[in-house]
Formats: C-alpha cells, sequence, structure tokens
C-alpha cells in the first residue's frame, strides 16, 4: 500500500491548514524511557507529545541502544575512567588494579599490565632480548668480514656463512619482534572480542591495529552485541474524539528541510495552541539506523489533549525502514502480532 493513500485513510484534509484526527484513529508513538502510559507528559523542550503516522516511523524513534560511543581499540585495551569502558574490560576478561592506576588527566600514566596481557608483555621482553643480541653479534661480524680482519681464506669464508645465517635469523626476529609489540596484541585481543560480539571497525588500522568502533551500551553500560537492538515500546494512541490540528505540512506537500527544522519552530506551537487547535503537523526527521535521515509528517498533541486520548503499549525494537520500503506494508512485526494481523 501507498503510505500516502494509507495515511489519508485515516486522516480527513479539510483544508490545507485544517486536518481533523477522527475519533478512533490509530497514531504512534515510539519510546525506550521508562514510564506509565497513563501518565504521558509532553516533552520539555517543546511542549508537544510527538506521534507518528504508522508504526514503522515510531519505532523509529526508539533508538538501536540506550547510549552509544565511538572509541579505539587502545583506549579498551589500556585503563580508563569511563565506566563504559571499564565494564567492556572486564566482560572481555582485561582486569586492571585500578587502586594502583595513577591518570594524568583522562590518560592512565603509571599502571600494572592487566593480568590476560601477561604472557604477551613476555613474549615481547623474551624477542626484543634476543633480537637486540643477535643485531650485536651481526653487527660486529659484519665489521670484522668487510673491515678485512679475517686473514685466513677458509676462516673468513666460514664466518661469511654464519653470518648469512645469522643475518637470515635476524630477518625472522625482526618480523617476530614487530608483531610481538605490546600495543598489538593487545589491540588483536580487544579486536577479536569484538569481532565475537558481530562489530565491524569503521576505521580500520592495519598499522597497529588500532582499529576505530562504534559500539552500543545496554542501560546498565554493558556493552551490547552489534546485531542487537535495545527493547522499548510501541502506544498506540486513540482519540477518544475529533481532534482539530493546525497543519503546518500545507497538507503534506510542503518538503521537509534539514537546514530549517520545523521541530524548532516553538513560535508555530504557541499560534496554534493559542487559537484552540489540540495538536500541529509538521515536517520531521526519523534517524533510521539503516536509512539514516528519513523525512515525513509528525503531529505533536498539547497537554490540553492528553486527556481525550486511550492508550495502549506493546514491547518494540527499532526497526529498519527499508523492509517497509519494499513491501509496501507500514505495519511492524510488533504491531502485526499485536493486532493479530
Amino acid at each position: 500500500m501507498n503510505l500516502r493513500k494509507f495515511i489519508r485513510e485515516v486522516l480527513e484534509q479539510v483544508d490545507d491548514y485544517n486536518l481533523i484526527v477522527k475519533a478512533g484513529t490509530e497514531l504512534y508513538h515510539g519510546t525506550i524511557e521508562d514510564f506509565d502510559k497513563n501518565s504521558v507528559r509532553p516533552g520539555g523542550y517543546d511542549k508537544l507529545f510527538w506521534t507518528a503516522d504508522n508504526s514503522p516511523i515510531a519505532q523509529t524513534y526508539i533508538p538501536t541502544a540506550p547510549s552509544s560511543i565511538y572509541t579505539n581499540s587502545e583506549i579498551i585495551s589500556l585503563p580508563s575512567k569511563d565506566r563504559g569502558i571499564q565494564n567492556i574490560q572486564k566482560s572481555f576478561g582485561i582486569e586492571y588494579n585500578y587502586a594502583d592506576v595513577e591518570f594524568d588527566g583522562q590518560r592512565a600514566k603509571s599502571y600494572r599490565p592487566a593480568p590476560v596481557f601477561s604472557d604477551m608483555y613476555d613474549q615481547y621482553y623474551k624477542i626484543r632480548s634476543l633480537y637486540f643480541q643477535k643485531a650485536t653479534e651481526f653487527e660486529n661480524l659484519e665489521k670484522e668480514i668487510y673491515n678485512n680482519r679475517i686473514s685466513d681464506v677458509d676462516e673468513r669464508e666460514k664466518r661469511y656463512k654464519i653470518y648469512l645465517e645469522l643475518k637470515k635469523e635476524i630477518e625472522q626476529l625482526k618480523s617476530d619482534y614487530w608483531n610481538s609489540q605490546i600495543e598489538k596484541l593487545r589491540n588483536k585481543y580487544v579486536n577479536d572480542h569484538l569481532e565475537k560480539l558481530g562489530y565491524e571497525p569503521y576505521h580500520p588500522d592495519n598499522y597497529h591495529l588500532n582499529h576505530g568502533w562504534k559500539l552500543k551500551f545496554d542501560m546498565s553500560h554493558n556493552i551490547m552485541p552489534a546485531h542487537e537492538n535495545a527493547p522499548g515500546r510501541l502506544f498506540i494512541v486513540i482519540p477518544k474524539r475529533d481532534l482539530k490540528i493546525y497543519d503546518a505540512t500545507l497538507a503534506g506537500q510542503r518538503e521537509a528541510d534539514l537546514t530549517d527544522i520545523d521541530y524548532h519552530k516553538h513560535s508555530w506551537f504557541e499560534t496554534a495552541r493559542k487559537q484552540g487547535y489540540d495538536g500541529i503537523r509538521i515536517t520531521d526527521y526519523a534517524q533510521s539506523d539503516d536509512q539514516g535521515n528519513v523525512g515525513h509528517l509528525s503531529i505533536g498533541l498539547f497537554d490540553t489533549t492528553l486527556k481525550d486520548l486511550t492508550i495502549h503499549e506493546m514491547p518494540a525494537k527499532h526497526q529498519p525502514l527499508e523492509q517497509f520500503f519494499k513491501s509496501g506494508s507500514w505495519h511492524t512485526p510488533e504491531y502485526s502480532q499485536y493486532k493479530k494481523i
């Protein structure tokens, strides 16, 4: 079904500026916040309770997670003052003794390695010591050979073979030394755990493996799997009487404009309130996880209107919008299950 046709079926456009939302019409509101549906309040910013014409758009306003951060592998691998980072460390087995950590601002300047990294440090220092030992032997032997300090031809040939073998050994040690760099090993440890949770770096780093990540957290500041969305609720908002709505969208013909967003035009809202309207319809944008900014129409209801609403609720999550654009069906799975359709 075409979305505009679907909307027209439930709303009555009187003229460009007057819209009647008939009693019994369903409007929709998605939220992740925890409050009683029977005590809904307008938002503090604009003094309106916002609704959408369909459940997919409403559920787009349920964020995929209560919070998210941009960070990198190194930040997660080192001591941090951030509670979310510390929780990630614990879940990955990275346990620092924070009582002994000294910070310089946000940077840890003195700390003991986390036990999970102990073998990495041992391996690094062992290879480092051997590499520099062999490098010194190689340098001394090279001086002997090329400065003609070995007069015996057979001995010189023998020492040259040792020189070539030592050169090959150092090349391997150099590679092992680079690959055992503690920064790389710590970062790889973190990266492996994040990839198991389904994350992909938004900024890969092939040098020290210090990838950039966008991570999601639940209400307790614990990391969420990449493909898991936080639980929220979908409200079905039903007017008990016809609602008179001031239509600032000019019957849906005025395009949404990201450079001049209706949501901030409080003078419009106040004018509609003073003129006795029950709410206002504006052009709006929803931030979809798969589609980015999606333009749509929103109806905001004034506080005096809320007493004339019946609200039903159901568990719901953020839904990717592509599936609804493709199918033409503007009902989410949660709504369809609730309504048994």
